[in-house]
């Protein structure tokens, strides 16, 4: 796989040992071993990896509760449903945390160098939802959310010009 880089960006190893690449498509794969009784986490693969690591190894007999999940799915904001609005919003942790634990999601910061989409230590709920307002809305066009005097509200559409 061919990738362009940009000569002022640090790449940093995966977890593989291979460089984090921010153009390619990343995947956690990760299964119980029903043989060693251990959950086996793999994050950070690429597609042809994924797909090697199946024709290679016999999951069908030894693994359980086989997941392949995109990188960036784990890396947004868990998302809950807020009756009143009718629309989703985020909460405080990401798909990762809820998942695998805190462990995974400081180890993708330190491979990706992209800050958690979680709330920080130390950080206030008001000035966490200010800094992912952005990603969130994108993620939501249709029903872009805002944060005002201590709960969500529909976003206002901004008049065009």
């Amino acid at each position: 796989m061919t990738v362009s880089l940009q000569k002022d960006k640090v790449l940093k190893p995966c977890w593989g040992g291979d460089t984090y690449h921010p153009e390619v498509e990343y995947y956690m794969l990760d299964y119980f071993d029903k043989e060693e009784i251990r959950w086996v986490r793999m994050p950070f693969m690429t597609s042809p990896e994924v797909a090697l690591f199946f024709i290679t190894n016999d999951l069908h007999t030894r693994a359980k509760r086989l997941r392949v999940q995109g990188e960036n799915y784990l890396s947004q904001p868990r998302e809950c449903w807020n009756e009143e609005l009718q629309v989703y919003v985020p909460e405080v942790i990401t798909n990762r945390q809820f998942i695998f634990g805190e462990t995974y999601e400081s180890c993708a910061v330190r491979t990706t160098g992209i800050p958690s989409q979680s709330q920080l230590t130390n950080e206030s709920f008001e000035d966490w939802i200010n800094r992912i307002k952005s990603n969130w809305n994108k993620k939501v066009t249709l029903n872009p959310i805002d944060y005002k005097n201590g709960k969500f509200v529909k976003a206002e559409k901004e008049e065009k010009k």
